[in-house]
């Protein structure tokens, strides 16, 4: 499925809108020809002789109107700046999750895409290493598992070992007992960023900043994006 160029004038009009999707009561007005091209869940949905598809509105009571707009902005908005910041961990999860429900592959990886190059910074990191993150994303399967998950889990791996925070530190290693997938991940950044100081020798404080590190940090990442048409 390609993106249609920007068309956030439409969705902010609601001009020529034939579809309805409603959130806990909150209605966003769409076009249909948007969300076929866009989400995988919608397209069979649009496809098929069901009744939201007969009468254009579908109701999700189980869904925050918050990460829908974010996401149904996405669709509309090509190639422009997303409607929530990158440091917005919270609404990155969430619309991820989302669009992963959704099957909404395209946003996935834009989304995957936008984290990995966040957390370059040390101090991003030590934001996206707080337990709560953490237990968002490594509580979710499919997130656990998916880009996502190894961005999350080299920035715990990393703050563990640069922070002097004893609580954060202990805050961290008490989220690896309670998440596996976690766990492993940081298993695999640790054996990563070991053949790195073995091969090249890399200083203590320089390893994380050096060019060899983040080259294999971007494949390594880059290799779970979501696929996407």
């Amino acid at each position: 499925m390609e993106y249609i160029p920007n068309a956030r004038w439409l969705l902010e009009t609601g001009k020529l809108s034939d579809f309805t999707i409603i959130c806990k009561r909150a209605e966003i007005r769409v076009h249909k020809v948007v969300l076929y091209a866009h989400s995988g869940y919608f397209a069979a949905l649009l496809d098929s002789n069901m009744k939201e598809a007969r009468e254009g509105v579908v109701t999700f009571n189980d869904i925050d109107p918050e990460p829908m707009n974010h996401l149904v902005d996405i669709f509309y908005s090509g190639s422009q700046e997303f409607s929530f910041a990158p440091s917005d961990l919270r609404s990155n999860v969430n619309v991820w999750i989302l669009a992963d429900r959704l099957q909404a592959r395209q946003a996935m990886r834009k989304i995957e895409s936008r984290l990995k190059d966040h957390f370059k910074l040390y101090e991003n990191k030590e934001v996206g290493a707080q337990a709560n993150y953490l237990d968002m994303v490594f509580s979710h399967p499919a997130c656990s598992v998916s880009a996502i998950g190894s961005v999350f889990a080299e920035a715990a791996w990393v703050v563990l070992i640069e922070t002097k925070d004893v609580e954060l530190r202990s805050s961290i290693i008490n989220s690896f007992a309670k998440h596996n997938q976690l766990a492993w991940e940081v298993l695999m950044w640790s054996w990563i960023y070991g053949r790195i100081a073995y091969d090249d020798g890399c200083a203590a404080g320089m390893l994380f900043d050096s060019t060899v590190a983040e080259n294999l940090r971007w494949r390594y990442i880059t290799a779970s994006f979501t696929e996407a048409p």
